[in-house]
């Protein structure tokens, strides 16, 4: 990507190790971290972590030098809908693609958001435990039916209210379980 400050910047050896990771900043050139990670949970959790962090400055940032972080490099399609700009421009991409449903097997995984997807969103605000946390009308049955289409199925969230400690880990994960 050439000329941007929204994304961070990696780069990687022959081998695909990252070797630098600096988070955004305006940026003329480079490979861009678009926020898609797969970790070790334990060896992420053993980390001594501030309790309020920023996982991209206060792990990925000062983790690095280790060589125990891998990327990989495409230079297919990618948007970010971050903002309502790039929403709307997606909106428009987006809708010219034809999908064709019969071609999903067990083979695909399917990765949802959260809030406003399976759950009714609370504007300007945070489902802060599992009585707020209120299905989309149909969801639990539309679940049945994704179920049996793909092999996995990822719910994806980001939830800064345990971030700024306005909500515990545990209210978190009995969400979670709901």
């Amino acid at each position: 990507m050439k000329n941007f400050d929204r994304y961070g910047v990696v780069e990687l050896n022959n081998q695909n190790i990252i070797k630098t990771f600096k988070e955004k900043q305006p940026f003329t050139e480079g490979l861009i971290n678009a926020g898609l990670y797969l970790i070790n949970k334990n060896q992420f959790l053993s980390r001594q972590l501030p309790h309020k962090f920023s996982f991209e400055k206060d792990y990925l940032e000062k983790f690095v030098s280790e060589g125990k972080f891998y990327g990989l490099a495409q230079d297919k399609y990618f948007i970010d809908i971050g903002i309502s700009e790039d929403f709307n421009k997606a909106q428009k991409e987006l809708s010219r693609l034809t999908f064709d449903l019969t071609k999903i097997d067990k083979s695909w995984t399917l990765f949802l958001d959260r809030d406003g997807v399976i759950n009714e969103d609370r504007p300007n605000s945070y489902v802060f435990n599992a009585d707020d946390f209120i299905f989309l009308e149909g969801v639990t049955e539309v679940f049945k039916k994704l179920s049996q289409l793909f092999k996995h199925i990822f719910v994806a969230t980001n939830q800064r209210g345990v971030g700024k400690g306005l909500m515990s880990q545990k209210d978190l994960d009995d969400i979670h379980k709901k």
